[in-house]
């Protein structure tokens, strides 16, 4: 059974119901109370690569499968259509799951760059938000769906790395995102799009760049046209970068607590120069250094012959900083 939402808009209405696409959920509260009432303008190239994601993901999907149900997963394949009512006759959440496992829980399949699998092996889902939402909708809808115990329902998340077709499986034991948000979220696009406002955007990061309304993130985030490689390779730098600061700052530390325990070694020698102690050799070593006093020579030197030996040199850096929020 083929998803016959594929087509429609990621929010629409069926009658008086709001529809909201599973895929979607994780999108901002602004966008998601925008579509329908505003042009989207999501830049081509952006479009292009989500479009050749969805592609190599449906391309994918069967193989990875095939490959779970040769781990002893008893996997059925596409279940088309599934359905989370929110509020009846109100709000419902609909979307398309990959396979199911009868009495257990969906199964989930995507496909992922070499950067973003790397992240995903190390964090799960804790790095992709935006996949916590889709999943946890696919949670509960299957519970109801399919006589699951709410409280016994999992998922399994096979993530494809598009590089050299590396699988990396999880087990989901629980909706990372709990019912009463998304209920919480949707209720509040409801309202918005009755009233025809939009809400404050409640993500940052990434996230916004694949916002099919960019417009609407103008005023917060900066550089919007940067290539898709460029934006996926400072992102993988700018991680690093942040790593490499803790990794610093853990250094600095500790240089000064050697530095406090080295002067309490010297004075536990009694002047001594050299020790030997449960099998560390200690040397006291002196260091001579000769100094320049620049606050003096400033102050002894005549303006007009200081001149001389002043210049001005520039330096640029990236400050890199990480966002609060989620």
């Amino acid at each position: 059974m083929t998803d016959d939402t594929l087509e429609l808009p990621s929010v629409y209405m069926d009658g008086d119901v709001m529809v909201v696409r599973a895929s979607a959920l994780g999108n901002c509260v602004r966008a998601l109370s925008a579509y329908g009432r505003y042009e989207e303008v999501i830049p081509i190239k952006r479009e292009q690569l989500l479009e050749r994601t969805a592609q190599e993901g449906h391309l994918h999907e069967p193989t990875v499968i095939e490959y779970l149900i040769e781990q002893g997963h008893d996997v059925i394949g596409s279940q088309g259509i599934i359905t989370l009512p929110i509020v009846r006759n109100r709000i419902e959440v609909r979307g398309h799951i990959d396979g199911m496992i009868l009495g257990w829980g969906p199964v989930e399949v995507k496909t992922m760059s070499k950067s973003r699998f790397d992240d995903y092996q190390r964090h799960g889902l804790n790095k992709f938000v935006k996949y916590q939402w889709q999943v946890s909708a696919y949670m509960y809808a299957a519970a109801n769906e399919f006589s699951i115990v709410s409280d016994d329902v999992k998922a399994l998340y096979a993530v494809k790395r598009r590089d050299d077709g590396l699988i990396d499986v999880k087990e989901i034991d629980h909706p990372p995102i709990s019912f009463q948000d998304i209920r919480k979220k949707l209720v509040q696009v409801l309202q918005h799009r009755k009233a025809k406002t939009l809400p404050s955007c409640d993500i940052t990061g990434n996230e916004q760049f694949w916002c099919p309304f960019p417009y609407l993130h103008e005023e917060e985030v900066v550089d919007m046209d940067l290539p898709d490689e460029a934006v996926l390779a400072i992102e993988e730098l700018a991680r690093e970068y942040d790593m490499l600061r803790l990794i610093q700052k853990e250094g600095d530390e500790a240089g000064e607590k050697k530095k406090v325990i080295g002067q309490e070694i010297l004075k536990l020698m009694d002047g001594r120069d050299k020790a030997d102690v449960a099998g560390f050799k200690i040397t006291r070593v002196k260091q001579v250094r000769e100094t320049l006093d620049l606050a003096v020579l400033k102050a002894d030197m005549e303006p007009a012959e200081l001149a001389k030996y002043q210049g001005t040199s520039t330096n640029e850096y990236a400050l890199v900083k990480k966002k609060k929020g989620p």
